[in-house]
């Protein structure tokens, strides 16, 4: 029973190894050099494209109370919701890379 175990946590480090070489081998080079400047432009992007979201709820909520928003209201407040949803997913994934040290960040 200890033996199966220990070989379980063997395999895992083993695969949590290779993940992350492949992981650094792979998205190193595909990314560009990763310092708080060149960061910045993704944070501003995100910020702008959540506010454009909340300004849209804003808009649909002042409409609704006049009664049922309209068509293009909503779709637009989904379409930005999507394009917000997009930039949150991707900067957490550019954060995870950067905290499991997938990607080299310069200073």
């Amino acid at each position: 029973m200890r033996s199966d175990i220990r070989t379980s946590n063997r395999v895992l480090f083993m695969m949590e190894t290779a993940v992350k070489k492949a992981n650094r081998n792979i998205l190193d080079p595909m990314i560009p050099e990763l310092t708080p400047e060149s960061v910045q432009p993704i944070v501003d992007a995100t910020a702008r494209v959540r506010g454009e979201y909340l300004l849209a709820l804003f808009k649909v909520a002042e409409s609704a109370s006049r009664g049922v928003p309209s068509p293009d209201a909503v779709k637009r407040l989904r379409d930005l919701r999507l394009a917000y949803d997009e930039m949150i997913h991707a900067y957490q994934a550019l954060e995870h890379a950067i905290e499991r040290g997938y990607l080299t960040v310069k200073e």
